[in-house]
């Protein structure tokens, strides 16, 4: 059985970056109709290209230019056709152009409008423009990811991204549940600012705790007291990626460890043997374990400690590598599609797994507008 969850729902998308199209996305992923409006005039580099097809996949795509009277009609025709509308224009815009919820509710009393926006409506910073990095140094997640006594750092993965689309879809499904019961629609705006704040969970729980911000940099957030804790380097030829993490939350799983490794005596050792004693002797605990780290590989040390041993440790993996996870193509995490120059291109998909029904993820596809107005 392979029917998909949600195939009689229909989503309109009208954003214009990755702040609001994966949201729709991840409804396609999960079998809705979605119809994506893209600009006709749009110019896009190569690498926009390929970003294009990862923000879209499962949709079609109608070109409008809603700019424009008739093309503002044609996508008012096509809200109105549509269980869900998405969009991440500015307040301005939406206003000016009649696509609030407020404005919409009265012709189509059952729609869903989410609105996704750097900042909420009413924010000092409500007309401002943002990018992921102004939204990731504001939320707070620029000084989580610093060390102690160091410079913030930027978040590798797209957490303004994924956040705000994650918080995105999960509030259409809702709002649609939601109009079961009442047979209304619903509005629900989504603020980018607001879903790094609400992603931050383990930085509030540690404030508290703390009494200040604490910054779990290379360590578990949630065990800022655990030794050892950090990424050590290991045998290989890729100094940036030749690396795993180490983690031993109380005395416990540092015995686990010690055997592990070959390292009893630690056990013994009055600077080692108790979770208070490693951490006042953390830069001699840590060395110790990078000199041993270094004559094994991430993948042997894994094996060791994670799978053989129960402790907690993992190789720092790549993109390349990742591609090559058996366990991850299995589970349909990563695919293939058509990229922009005809090619093989790997993308994460939805990570839900269904009893009864596989993601299966395809490159947008170009349709006319008369064919999704029918």
């Amino acid at each position: 059985m392979n029917e998909k969850v949600f195939s009689n729902l229909r989503v309109l998308d009208c954003t214009t970056d990755k702040i609001g199209s994966l949201a729709s996305a991840y409804l396609a992923m999960a079998g809705m109709e979605v119809i994506h409006v893209d600009d006709p005039e749009a110019k896009r580099s190569r690498g926009e290209k390929y970003e294009f097809v990862a923000n879209n996949l499962n949709k079609k795509v109608v070109s409008i230019n809603y700019k424009t009277p008739e093309g503002l009609d044609l996508l008012k025709q096509l809200i109105g056709k549509c269980d869900v509308f998405i969009e991440n224009l500015t307040f301005a815009q939406i206003d000016s152009m009649g696509l609030t919820y407020d404005a919409l509710k009265d012709k189509y009393p059952q729609l869903i409008v989410v609105s996704i926006k750097p900042f909420a409506r009413g924010s000092q910073w409500q007309d401002c423009p943002a990018d992921s990095a102004v939204i990731h140094a504001m939320g707070g997640a620029d000084y989580i990811t610093g060390l102690d006594d160091r410079e913030p750092m930027v978040p590798g993965p797209d957490l303004a991204e994924m956040s705000t689309c994650a918080y995105a879809a999960a509030g259409a499904v809702a709002a649609l549940i939601q109009r079961l019961d009442t047979g209304k629609g619903q509005s629900v705006e989504i603020a980018s600012h607001e879903t790094i704040i609400a992603h931050s969970r383990s930085a509030y729980e540690m404030f508290h705790e703390y009494g200040k911000s604490a910054r779990p940099g290379n360590g578990f957030a949630y065990f800022r007291e655990m030794a050892p804790q950090d990424l050590y380097p290991t045998k290989g030829t890729d100094p940036n990626a030749d690396w795993v993490t180490i983690g031993c939350p109380a005395d416990r799983e540092f015995e686990l460890f010690a055997k592990a490794i070959g390292k009893e005596y630690l056990l013994e050792d009055p600077k080692f043997n108790k979770s208070a004693a490693r951490l006042k002797n953390l830069k001699e605990l840590n060395q110790i374990i990078a000199d041993w780290t270094k004559q094994m590989t991430k993948e042997e040390i894994a094996d060791l400690l994670l799978r053989k041993s129960r402790v907690m440790a993992a190789p720092v993996r790549t993109m390349a590598e990742n591609i090559k996870d058996n366990d991850l193509l299995k589970e349909g995490v990563l695919q293939k599609v058509t990229g922009p120059e005809g090619e093989d291109m790997w993308v994460p998909t939805y990570p839900a797994v269904y009893q009864d029904y596989q993601v299966k993820v395809t490159a947008p596809e170009q349709v006319e507008v008369e064919e999704v107005l029918k």
